[in-house]
């Protein structure tokens, strides 16, 4: 989402196997912790990596460094919260809830089981008088809220519509079987702008697309859409010349009855 390129993404997402039948993989964007940059080591190049963490700062981010025990150090983690990382404080608002909320639609449709931290599900930002109080970067994703407080933040209208369409996706999600995350998946190149995730539930298809640039993409979907398929989130048909809006997603279902257990 930082370049508008999903291609390193479904690279790495076309390696991805389990182990065995018994165990799935567990998904998540941010915890109380940093983002963890250790794990991306033999993914992005170095000049890639010092890209998300001139990013990060320039977003209003902090960064923990670790001793390379050569005099040299290494981003060690990102201390930002997620909705802040993927875009600008100076953008407008609502481009800044839309990018988040396809970050968790991703996050939501990766094969496994997701899991949610707190302050992703609003949209929280970075609290900076958190750091300045305790002295420690990763206070900057753990602020804590009443309920009094939280009732308020979420009377913004940017804040409260984001929390609607996030719970709106969970139970989208709870209520389709081809989430199940030991069914069959497949990582698909379309477009360097879509990230796309196919999943197989006996006779249909759940055709995931995210398209992670700042442009809208034309897709042509025949090879797969016969007829009109059907986007489970906004309970409409899309046919297989689609026109996916920038930061936007859709999840379709393609094939089959309704009912697949």
């Amino acid at each position: 989402m930082m370049t508008g390129d999903a291609s390193r993404m479904t690279e790495w997402a076309q390696q991805l196997e389990l182990p065995s039948d018994k165990v799935c993989f567990f998904n998540f964007t941010a915890s109380h912790d940093g983002i963890g940059m250790r794990p991306i080591s033999d993914i992005l190049t170095e000049d890639e990596v010092q890209q998300v963490v001139n990013m990060c700062t320039d977003h209003g981010g902090l960064v923990s460094y670790r001793d390379c025990g050569d005099g040299a150090v290494k981003p060690y983690e990102l201390n930002c919260t997620f909705r802040d990382l993927l875009t600008h404080p100076d953008k407008d608002e609502s481009i800044r809830m839309q990018r988040m909320l396809l970050s968790q639609a991703i996050a939501l449709a990766m094969p496994g089981v997701p899991g949610i931290y707190l302050s992703s599900l609003f949209a929280a930002g970075n609290w900076n008088e958190g750091v300045e109080l305790t002295g420690v970067n990763r206070s900057i994703n753990r602020q804590k809220f009443s309920t009094g407080e939280l009732e308020t933040y979420l009377a913004e209208t940017d804040h409260l519509e984001f929390f609607e369409k996030y719970k709106k996706l969970i139970n989208v999600r709870a209520g389709e079987p081809a989430f199940n995350p030991y069914l069959p998946f497949e990582f698909l190149n379309l477009n360097k702008s879509i990230f796309a995730i196919s999943k197989k539930c006996k006779d249909y298809t759940l055709l995931c697309l995210f398209n992670v640039s700042e442009i809208d993409v034309e897709l042509e979907l025949s090879f797969i859409c016969k007829g009109a398929c059907i986007d489970i989130v906004n309970e409409s048909e899309i046919h297989s010349n689609y026109n996916l809006k920038a930061n936007d997603f859709t999840w379709l279902k393609i094939g089959g009855s309704p009912l697949c257990t």
